[in-house]
């Protein structure tokens, strides 16, 4: 709770802590391992490898003079893409038993480590194996602190959520159903996999099962490769992760979504999604905002979800937490000076405010990234726009929303 409370916004800390960018300075946005390391091209025809493209392959390219930018299938602050995809595979076919490396830009795996009855389960405390493909998430968190400075650890938690989503969304549209694990030993994990202190690991997700056998520790650590160019260390940063890892995590079954929808549509609506800089002002139904609701409220343990609905046909304008309806009347305007006084939150149909308790911080945030991502899939699957923004004048938002939970998130929905 310290490092959130010391890196919340407010009217005066946004003016007085402005800074200069140098964008030539940006660190490297991707992870690559030697090219002796064998690597297998992943095949979209083949459901596990088409859940994992879809889960982080590269779905546009932007240039700006001699700058390229790749964006990807989950949504990430500022476009930095601080969260690197391991992948552990066993008994899965065309596979050697391993622990591989995701490479968005080739489209690849690459083999770090053949396991030989070993395996990360033990290093991450589980009590079972899992056949399958199991998923480590972790953070290069300077490609975020570059910018976002001593906030960065929210956003790295942020976007593993996303990160997970699109990974959620991707396993179903291949007919396939991953399962979320944030509870586990994680700077066991992180010494296991070489990350000294240039990667922190976030999150853990299997599409397989889990099986009563048990493997053994992994006899020696991976090698080093470090995730960016050059490295700026946050001393606040690394504190916070490791004084939060020391938390009791929740479990739960709910975690699981229930999608419904058309496959062709949806895999258009990964590929397309974007984050919407601008809306103008219009209308959604307040079926398709109920829709939206319906998909990604789902399950998600321990957040309260408040909506500020400004443009929302059949639906009374004003303050809701879930369904109740707080205070009446209309709130665009205060909506859009919380959320730093940006028109996206004023000009948007509805406003999103994540709150949470936060007695598990790394997975509470992770799991509004969650939401976050759910909220993005839904909508796009119906032409609507939606912004992530996790910049906003926390203590106000608190105020306004009448709640001492944290503000975890704010998404903006409208056309």
């Amino acid at each position: 709770m310290n490092y959130h409370q010391k890196t919340e916004h407010s009217y005066k800390s946004v003016r007085m802590n402005s800074g200069f960018l140098d964008w030539a300075t940006q660190p490297s946005a991707f992870k690559s391992y030697p090219g002796f390391y064998p690597r297998k091209k992943l095949d979209n025809a083949k459901s596990l490898e088409g859940a994992i493209l879809l889960a982080g392959k590269i779905t546009f390219e932007k240039k700006y003079g001699n700058d390229e930018y790749f964006l990807r299938t989950w949504a990430s602050a500022g476009a930095l893409y601080p969260v690197e995809m391991y992948v552990q595979m066993r008994s899965v076919e065309g596979y050697i038993d391993g622990v591989y490396h995701f490479e968005p830009r080739s489209e690849s795996l690459a083999l770090l480590h053949e396991l030989n009855r070993d395996g990360l389960e033990r290093h991450a405390a589980l009590d079972y194996d899992i056949k399958g493909a199991l998923f480590l998430f972790a953070s290069p968190y300077f490609r975020s602190s570059w910018k976002y400075k001593n906030r960065a650890l929210r956003y790295c938690l942020l976007d593993t959520g996303h990160h997970y989503g699109a990974l959620e969304i991707g396993a179903y549209a291949n007919g396939l159903q991953s399962e979320a694990v944030f509870g586990f030993d994680k700077l066991s994990i992180c010494e296991i996999m070489g990350f000294e202190n240039k990667e922190l690991a976030t999150m853990l997700a299997f599409i397989g099962e889990k099986t009563e056998q048990k493997s053994k520790e992994i006899s020696e650590r991976l090698p080093f490769v470090s995730p960016t160019d050059y490295f700026e260390q946050n001393g606040f940063i690394e504190e916070a992760y490791r004084a939060s890892v020391e938390q009791s995590c929740r479990e739960s079954d709910r975690q699981k979504p229930s999608f419904d929808f058309d496959k062709i549509s949806l895999l258009n609506a990964i590929q397309n999604r974007r984050s919407i800089r601008a809306f103008y002002a219009h209308s959604i139904s307040k079926d398709e905002y109920e829709r939206i609701v319906s998909v990604a409220g789902q399950s998600m343990d321990g957040l309260d979800i408040y909506a500020v609905i400004n443009n929302v046909d059949g639906a009374q304008k004003g303050l809701y937490r879930g369904a109740e309806l707080l205070k009446a009347g209309d709130f665009s305007q205060k909506a859009g000076y919380l959320c730093l006084e940006q028109a996206l939150g004023s000009r948007s149909a509805v406003t999103l405010f994540v709150a949470s308790a936060a007695d598990s911080y790394q997975a509470d945030v992770t799991r509004a990234g969650i939401y976050g991502h759910r909220v993005y899939i839904a909508a796009a699957m119906l032409g609507i726009g939606v912004s992530g923004i996790g910049a906003y004048y926390d203590g106000e938002v608190k105020e306004f929303l009448e709640t001492d939970k944290h503000i975890l998130y704010a998404l903006a929905i409208g056309r």
